[in-house]
């Protein structure tokens, strides 16, 4: 048969007790934090998440713009072969033609924009100077704001990610816009 004994740990401010079961027990006065000691923890916690959420933020925005793009790459590589096999870039401004689905959107959950420059009445858009951005289609998302416009400096235009130069270049319109 063993027998456990009863030990009592000493301590620098003092003897702590042992209960019946054996379990160490703490003196009465140090059974918890201090209210201080809980708001100062409170306020270093605050603090860095409120450093971290603009990091974060910029982080969701970069990754969005990422996905963005390689969407646009995918998309304009359909329209391409789609090109390569009929001769001209699908007609209108309806991408269901080369089996892009209607509901495939955007990060932010909006339609990518498809404009063949060949059609009637088709307005390309344009760099800083004035030239068009591409000479045979236009394809594009408003990104983040959902607000886009014809010219370079039109408000809204800088956080479009867009197709330029037909094709070599597909990114952000104007990286310089808030």
């Amino acid at each position: 048969m063993i027998v456990f004994e009863r030990v009592k740990i000493k301590y620098a401010c003092g003897v702590s007790r042992v209960d019946a079961q054996g379990r160490t027990v703490l003196r009465p006065d140090r059974r918890g934090f201090s209210l201080v000691e809980l708001i100062t923890v409170m306020g270093v916690v605050a603090a860095l998440a409120t450093m971290a959420l603009p990091a974060y933020t910029g982080y969701l925005k970069s990754v969005r713009n990422g996905r963005c793009v390689a969407d646009l790459r995918t998309i304009d590589k359909a329209v391409t072969a789609y090109t390569l096999d009929n001769g001209s870039p699908p007609p209108g401004n309806n991408l269901s033609i080369i089996g892009v689905a209607s509901t495939q959107l955007d990060p932010w959950g909006r339609a990518f924009i498809y404009q063949n420059l060949a059609a009637a009445g088709a307005a390309p858009r344009e760099d800083f100077l004035g030239n068009s951005l591409n000479t045979d289609y236009d394809l594009y998302s408003t990104g983040w704001d959902g607000v886009s416009g014809q010219g370079y400096n039109d408000p809204g235009s800088g956080n479009d990610i867009a197709r330029h130069n037909n094709g070599i270049f597909i990114g952000l319109r104007n990286p310089d816009a808030p």
